[in-house]
């Protein structure tokens, strides 16, 4: 996009009655899917009316912090609260388990979860402490990520600083991690503890 530009009064308001819409997704048909705290999702269509996808009531209900689209259609939550993990949310409300465990342990309050374009699962976890509130502090680097694919669910990199949002590009030298031993460079954002950059590629991956 070049040449792109906009004044405040270009500004507006689309949707309402979110609760906190951490994670915003456009697509191309013009509706925008946001994080819903209170269990899911909310879709907003192009005329501003606003859907809730909810799991339901009774049922563990996410803190829906980062999401992803599968190529289904469903939506991959990854939960903010204490129950932490990554859930599955299908578009009639039904929520399951996705992602709980790894490498033997279980998964705590999830930052962020993405599918990639190999159709694999990524998923951040900013710091095993709890509270979350614990590891506010430039020290501390305890977070790590996760990749689920066909060989299964494993931690990939440990100890980055507050890993939040992860993205993967296609490769381009000079730095290229090897995932899987397919390069693929890898992009965490994280908090930075002094001098490390806001976002930075991982390191080697296999």
């Amino acid at each position: 996009m070049q040449n792109f530009t906009f004044t405040i009064d270009d500004l507006g308001f689309h949707g309402r009655d979110l609760s906190r819409p951490e994670c915003v997704c456009c697509l191309e048909s013009g509706v925008v899917v946001v994080s819903n705290g209170d269990g899911g999702v909310s879709r907003i269509d192009q005329d501003g009316t606003t859907r809730h996808i909810t799991a339901p009531e009774g049922t563990h209900k996410p803190m829906t912090n980062g999401f992803a689209i599968t190529q289904q259609g469903d939506f991959l939550l990854a939960d903010l609260s204490s129950e932490g993990g990554v859930w599955k949310l299908r578009a009639n409300g039904t929520c399951e388990p996705f992602i709980t465990e790894v490498d033997g342990e279980t998964l705590p309050s999830t930052n962020f979860v993405g599918v990639d374009a190999m159709n694999r699962v990524w998923a951040t976890v900013s710091t095993r402490h709890s509270p979350r509130t614990l590891a506010y502090r430039k020290h501390i680097a305890d977070g790590y990520i996760v990749l689920s694919d066909e060989r299964g669910t494993r931690i990939v990199a440990r100890k980055p600083s507050g890993s939040n949002r992860l993205s993967t590009v296609p490769p381009m030298p000079p730095i290229t991690p090897c995932i899987n031993r397919v390069p693929v460079p890898l992009l965490i954002a994280s908090r930075p503890p002094s001098d490390r950059p806001m976002a930075s590629p991982s390191r080697s991956i296999q």
